[in-house]
Formats: C-alpha cells, structure tokens, sequence
C-alpha cells in the first residue's frame, strides 16, 4: 500500500521506491499525509459552513488542522498570543 501511495503521489516507478533506504522514504511518506490535509484545508468549501452544527465544524476544522500542521511543527505561542485566547475563551 505504502509504495503504491509513493507512486500515485510522487509519480515514482515501484524500481525507484525499491531502490531508496526505508529512512529516506519514511519523510517522503509522513509528508503525504500532510500535503493532503492542508490540500483539504485549502478546498473546504465554506458554504457547507451554514449547514454544520458549530461544535461538527469546530471538529472538523480541529481534526483537518492537526494533520497539516502537527503541533511539533507549530511556532511557540507569543504573550500577545496568549492574551488573545484568554480573552476569547479559548
């Protein structure tokens, strides 16, 4: 399964992915799963919006985000940032 996402994805041959390291593939694979996350982030269309409940569409935003931006990667959380959320509940 995971050479026949290489291939569709990257539009490598099954020679290619049999001659790469499984280190240097494993990136190449974890950046699929986020590639498409912030694809589907991009073409949420938001007129689906109106008809979900608020607490569905948090969800799915939440679950969606998380994918394309894994916390490891996120930038530290500023003061300013910090006073923004308390001050929204958030």
């Amino acid at each position: 399964m995971a050479r026949a996402k290489l291939a569709r994805f990257y539009g490598w041959t099954d020679e290619v992915i049999s001659s790469m390291e499984a280190r240097r593939v494993h990136p190449y694979l974890k950046a699929i799963e986020r590639i498409e996350a912030q694809e589907a982030l991009l073409g949420m269309n938001i007129s689906d919006y109106p008809k979900m409940k608020n607490s569905d569409r948090s969800k799915l935003y939440k679950s969606i985000r998380s994918r394309a931006f894994p916390v490891s990667e996120q930038l530290p959380i500023t003061s300013e940032d910090m006073e923004r959320m308390i001050k929204n509940g958030r």
